[in-house]
């Protein structure tokens, strides 16, 4: 099992970033750096939280949301002739936020 703990504040609670052509590891809980992960220990890192039941720990869940806001804002006409957003496009792009948080063990309601 890989471990690592925030000397800052001593959590377990981290996430990866990738920052040119080095992926840093990070404190979810309290921002700090921890060390840069050669690719052996990125794949470790990787593998131990793939195998927390199927969830994302906040580095990646942080990071599809991203991708799915970045997807949204690179949509080629996010915006309509009345300045309002797509709102279909939107609700597509919130439908797939919503599904991350029912896979992450969420409750979702209307």
């Amino acid at each position: 099992m890989y471990q690592n703990c925030c000397r800052k504040c001593g959590s377990t609670d981290l996430f990866t970033k990738e920052k040119g052509n080095n992926v840093g590891l990070y404190c979810s809980d309290c921002g700090a750096w921890i060390k840069w992960l050669s690719k052996d220990e990125l794949r470790t890192f990787e593998h131990s939280q793939k195998s927390n039941n199927g969830q994302l720990n906040y580095g990646e869940l942080r990071e599809e949301i991203h991708k799915i806001l970045c997807d949204f804002l690179a949509h080629e006409h996010p915006l309509q002739n009345n300045g309002e957003f797509d709102s279909e496009f939107l609700e597509f792009r919130t439908d797939d936020i919503l599904q991350l948080i029912k896979r992450q063990g969420g409750s979702v309601t209307k």
